[in-house]
């Protein structure tokens, strides 16, 4: 769990830093992205799983990534809810972590 836990940590700390809400987000997933599910908290695997699909619906253009292009086409509440969603799992392995 401390490499799930080492990249997630990442991941927080890049949706609170500098840029826009879409590049944080896409640089919090990059850093996440290539976690295997059982890597996470059993209570998150689905969101994982969900925010996996979400985030690669759309196939790249070009020197964009698919990852990019889905981003780039969600509104401020869909890059909110995703945001939200890495943010819950963060809080989630840092629980577990302190029980374990």
């Amino acid at each position: 769990m401390s490499y799930a836990w080492e990249k997630f940590n990442l991941a927080g700390h890049t949706l609170k830093g500098i840029g826009s809400p879409k590049d944080r987000l896409v640089g919090a997933f990059d850093t996440i992205m290539l976690l295997r599910p059982e890597e996470v908290p059993e209570e998150k695997q689905n969101d994982f799983n969900r925010l996996f699909e979400e985030l690669t619906r759309i196939r790249s253009e070009a020197n964009t990534s698919p990852v990019q292009a889905t981003v780039n086409s969600m509104d401020d509440a869909e890059v909110e809810r995703s945001s939200e969603r890495i943010s819950s799992m963060h809080a989630a392995i840092k629980r577990h972590r302190l029980l374990a």
